[in-house]
């Protein structure tokens, strides 16, 4: 927690709502700078993928371009992409520069833009030689103009806060030739691009065991000491790159800003971020079958006495009519400020109550998932050195603050643990884990639940465990230990959500179903038999039938006969069904003959009438 940096903090609104989706993201643009020469339409060798064998690698660029577009869609479709070829034989850009043609201007993804970079990669009529093709030789100043094309597109954005990244791909080591006045024109305008914000990223585009001259291209990256790809697959790089950038899509969603207050005259203000919440599929939208236009639906309240719409209203019941015969309170009437006075029970903010040793907190004592609390220091100057000093020393002490936690103005207090995450760095100097408060909701008194020490839910004997049952469970356990991450488990049916979204969209047949990768491996499941047979052996003996056979041994059960059994049966109900005299019961003995046979009791007695009827006529019939 040494360092705080203040452009780390992602200042997002969200609404008041604490999960609720829809809120504004930060808008990301990305621009892919792609070499057309003669080399790039050469076929790719080496050890490649199946997905790219037979491509040349431009073909190989565009299909990763696609695949923005595709995940784009998905994660975040309000980000814009676009692509820039450089050394093409036509020409067509803003600038009116030769040689370099912008295919698909900074714009969301849809499945018109998808469409047309699969005509460019595989239509015969559409492909990339037939509307733009590659110039015959390279010359210096192609990617000079390709970086001003970009540049310009990306100075020309309205919002300053966007994130802006550019993917250079390209199997030229050294662009700018033997010319040095073009090679610094390159270089300060890489510089510039940076100097604005804007992620460079170099993709070569050479086979997995080919060296790619880095010599150009680190100045242009400003990493003089630094060869990233010396020792990486570059085609690896290549297929991660579109996971990579939807993993970026998911971004930090601020819960609420607030004031964490330490006593009646010491502030600091932080910032709460969500950790964790379930993804959700988009929600589906109502339109108008005649022109597809989203219908637009508004509610408006009506006065009862004389239908006239409601603009303001002056007065609440409680409880309401519905409810309000089966209240045991009068009705009361409240008004709009006496109902938020109601509601308003703290401003918002944490409140610090104390401190406690982290051995005092439970693993039970989550209520939900936690949130992160970092400092705002631009909502107030000072809250990062005092909320570094206070991490500091609960770090040291292995203490944490206890707090009472108002998210909004119509929210209940909450208990809240601040539990200090120490900064964890691996060996690169990456961050694996940022340095600040976990958050933890706090059940009260009265949401405890003691189960387990409650005779009639335990039972009052405990059996115990021998050795040799303990070590083949023991075994069992060890057997069957998971060496992948089970966080990265996709959720099958969203992917299958999209997945037909997707097919839809463009137009092509529905694929099959996705892998679920929540159901279990059969075939390594079957490898660890001999050691989930022996601990059921060991538990119910090697004698032990199976489930299903006990089941199939064991004689059903007959149903316990209705109490009002005897006294249906002590009317003859077909004699009275056909004299007509089944009217003269009442309506509860004839509720009887419905309840010994099972049939509804709804309905008056006419309907009753001509049920049980219906049912006698139907026992004749068998």
């Amino acid at each position: 927690m040494d360092v705080y940096d203040p452009t780390a903090v992602e200042n997002e609104d969200e609404e008041d709502t604490f999960g609720r989706e829809g809120h504004e993201q930060l808008q990301e643009y990305i621009i892919f700078l792609v070499e057309a020469s003669p080399s790039m339409q050469q076929p790719a060798c080496g050890d490649l993928p199946q997905e790219y064998k037979g491509k040349t690698w431009l073909q190989i660029a565009l299909m990763t371009f696609e695949g923005f577009l595709r995940a784009r869609i998905i994660s975040n479709a309000n980000d814009q992409l676009a692509i820039v070829f450089y050394g093409t034989r036509e020409s067509h850009n803003a600038h009116d520069f030769s040689n370099i043609y912008t295919f698909q201007d900074l714009d969301s993804p849809d499945a018109t833009r998808i469409r047309c970079v699969q005509d460019l990669i595989g239509n015969p009529e559409r492909d990339f030689t037939v509307q733009i093709g590659g110039c015959q030789e390279r010359k210096p100043d192609h990617f000079k103009d390709g970086l001003f094309t970009v540049a310009a597109m990306l100075a020309n954005l309205k919002t300053k806060t966007a994130a802006k990244s550019m993917y250079i791909m390209t199997n030229d080591p050294n662009p700018a030739s033997s010319s040095s006045s073009l090679r610094q024109q390159a270089m300060q305008r890489a510089h510039e691009l940076k100097e604005a914000g804007t992620l460079i990223d170099l993709y070569p585009m050479t086979p997995p065991d080919e060296d790619f001259d880095m010599a150009f291209w680190s100045k242009v990256l400003e990493q003089p000491d630094a060869d990233p790809w010396e020792d990486d697959n570059n085609v690896e790089r290549l297929q991660n790159l579109q996971s990579l950038t939807r993993s970026k899509a998911f971004r930090k969603r601020t819960i609420c800003s607030l004031r964490w207050h330490l006593g009646s005259e010491l502030q600091i203000a932080v910032q709460l971020y969500a950790m964790i919440m379930p993804a959700t599929t988009s929600k589906s939208v109502w339109l108008e079958a005649e022109n597809n236009q989203p219908l637009v639906h508004s509610t408006a309240q009506v006065c009862n006495d004389t239908g006239d719409i409601l603009t303001d209203i002056s007065k609440y019941r409680f409880p309401k009519p519905d409810v309000a015969e089966k209240s045991r309170l009068p009705p009361v009437l409240l008004d709009a400020d006496t109902l938020k006075q109601l509601k308003f029970c703290m401003s918002p903010g944490l409140r610090l109550l104390g401190f406690k040793p982290v051995t005092a907190l439970e693993a039970y004592h989550q209520l939900r998932p936690p949130a992160f609390v970092y400092p705002d220091e631009r909502s107030l100057p000072g809250s990062a050195v005092a909320f570094i000093a206070l991490h500091a020393r609960l770090l040291a002490r292995k203490m944490f603050a206890l707090c009472s936690f108002v998210r909004s103005r119509v929210a209940e207090p909450r208990l809240a643990a601040l539990l200090p995450q120490e900064e964890e760095i691996d060996d690169a100097g990456c961050q694996l884990s940022p340095p600040g408060f976990n958050l933890l909701y706090l059940p009260f008194a009265d949401d405890l639940r003691h189960p387990e020490t409650d005779p009639s839910f335990t039972g009052t004997s405990y059996p115990q465990a021998s050795q040799i049952q303990i070590s083949k469970a023991a075994a069992m356990i060890h057997a069957l230990k998971l060496d992948s991450d089970v966080l990265a488990v996709n959720n099958p049916r969203i992917q299958r959500h999209f997945q037909v979204l997707e097919a839809l969209a463009l137009d092509e047949p529905v694929p099959e179903q996705v892998l679920d990768e929540t159901m279990p491996d059969e075939e390594g499941q079957e490898s660890i038999r001999p050691q989930v047979l022996a601990f059921r052996d060991s538990v119910y003996g090697p004698d032990h039938d199976e489930v299903g056979k006990i089941a199939a041994r064991t004689p059903k059960r007959k149903a316990p006969e209705p109490e009002n059994a005897a006294a249906v049966a002590s009317r003859d109900w077909k004699a009275l069904a056909q004299s007509g005299k089944l009217s003269t019961l009442k309506v509860p003995d004839l509720k009887e003959y419905l309840e010994a046979h099972s049939l509804p009791k709804s309905g008056n007695k006419t309907a009753i009438i001509e049920r049980i009827e219906n049912h006698l006529a139907n026992q004749d019939a068998q």
